[in-house]
């Protein structure tokens, strides 16, 4: 959903999202949420991401135990 000031000065999108989540025991959950961001039409007609904000829906754990990759040095 993208809603825009009349003068087209300022947008905010928001746009749901999903990943997985793991309990203490391992078992995967759904991990749905949003994400906020507000855009700003800069002078040269270009949009800025002036403020983002990520949410999880109610409801969802917000920790997740799942072990993360070893990112490569």
């Amino acid at each position: 959903m993208v809603m825009a000031a009349p003068d087209g000065a300022m947008a905010v999108a928001i746009a749901p999202w999903t990943s997985t989540g793991f309990h203490e025991d391992g078992t995967p959950f759904d991990r749905p949420g949003r994400a906020t961001i507000v855009l700003a039409r800069q002078p040269d007609g270009r949009w800025l991401g002036v403020h983002s904000h990520m949410s999880l829906a109610r409801g969802v754990p917000q920790d997740s135990h799942g072990k993360r990759p070893v990112k490569a040095r």
